[in-house]
């Protein structure tokens, strides 16, 4: 499918969530539409009522969405926790950030838990160090195919590609909302 074909390329609007944790995390919900509308919504405790509105250009909502197309946003499972693959480890107490883009006649939520982390020494090939190879480093080393292990080690690096670029995602609509300016330190009072 080439991008034109994509229909990410249609959305309407996307909307990022990110929840709190027990310490101090920042909660807000963001969107961020096509015409280049952006509303900021704090969900942080004594902040819920504060929401702040502005416009960025509509040449911004197209590199969320050429992001989106990348890390094929339409076949990542809803909830990246639940799925074995993507999350095969968790710790508590960490922020959730959720994405969901909306289409002319649906909606792809994808719940992605930060609190999900991969061992070396948990990885089916224990000891190879599979997630800190790039697809390209799995390509060009030729124990892998000697060993058995290169589907299960590109497996590996596929998965932690794509969960960089969901990742990267999640950024980038903070990025282009400017969301630095509404939490933390630069918050107006």
């Amino acid at each position: 499918m080439t991008d034109a074909q994509n229909p990410l390329v249609d959305a309407d609007s996307v909307v990022l969530e990110r929840t709190g944790c027990f310490g101090s995390c920042l909660a807000y919900v963001l969107h961020v539409s096509k015409t280049g509308a952006v509303l900021f919504e704090s969900r942080n405790r004594r902040d819920e009522v504060r929401r702040e509105t502005d416009t960025v250009p509509a040449s911004k909502f197209q590199r969320i969405l050429a992001q989106a197309v990348l890390a094929d946003f339409l076949a990542l499972p809803d909830q990246i926790p639940r799925n074995n693959p993507f999350c095969p480890y968790w710790g508590t107490d960490a922020p959730t950030a959720i994405v969901t883009v909306f289409l002319p006649r649906a909606a792809k939520r994808v719940a992605d838990y930060h609190g999900c982390f991969y061992w070396d020494s948990v990885a089916p090939t224990q000891g190879v160090g599979v997630m800190s190879l790039t697809r390209e480093q799995v390509r060009r080393d030729p124990r892998a195919a000697r060993s058995g292990v290169d589907s299960v080690r590109r497996a590996w690096a596929d998965l932690q590609l794509r969960m960089s670029r969901l990742r990267h995602l999640e950024d980038l609509v903070d990025t282009v909302a400017g969301t630095s300016r509404w939490v933390g330190r630069n918050r107006p009072h």
